[in-house]
């Protein structure tokens, strides 16, 4: 959790250095990423 929080604060700092960083990605770690990031979302969402 402290993790997402820190990447936010870092987006919000340098968004343009964030996003220069984050298009270097390859598109399937990223496809991957954002496909684990919606999976835990929907697993505490149903925690709560």
């Amino acid at each position: 959790m402290a993790d997402f929080s820190e990447l936010g604060i870092f987006i919000k700092i340098s968004p343009s250095r964030a996003s220069a960083g984050f298009n270097k990605i390859p598109k399937l770690v990223k496809g991957g990423i954002l496909m684990i990031a919606h999976i835990y979302a929907k697993i505490s969402n149903n925690g709560s």
